[in-house]
């Protein structure tokens, strides 16, 4: 289980997806020990699911970045990853994965 707590902890990033073709528009970056990048529709899960794909590739160096906010937690727990970010709203959800 991997758990980060907001001091010192690397922060929720949202960032346009470079892949032009891409039919997945957003990168999200999860601060786990091993850091997970994914591809997603929408930036945040603001109502209800939201498709996402495993980023193959590196973070890119010159992301352009939509949102950077502090994190006060991110910990998995078994197929599920939970996330509660410092701000008022809008500040928690849950990346499940499905075969």
């Amino acid at each position: 289980m991997s758990v980060r707590l907001a001091s010192g902890a690397a922060p929720f990033v949202v960032a346009r997806n470079p892949q032009a073709d891409s039919r997945l528009p957003y990168l999200v970056r999860l601060p786990l020990e091993r850091e997970l990048v994914l591809k997603t529709r929408a930036p945040w899960p603001a109502t209800a699911r939201v498709d996402c794909h495993r980023f193959e590739e590196p973070w890119p160096g010159d992301a352009e970045i939509v949102e950077k906010t502090r994190v006060l937690l991110c910990r998995r727990r078994g197929a599920a990853i939970d996330l509660v970010l410092d701000r008022p709203r809008q500040s928690r959800s849950q990346f499940v994965f499905t075969r």
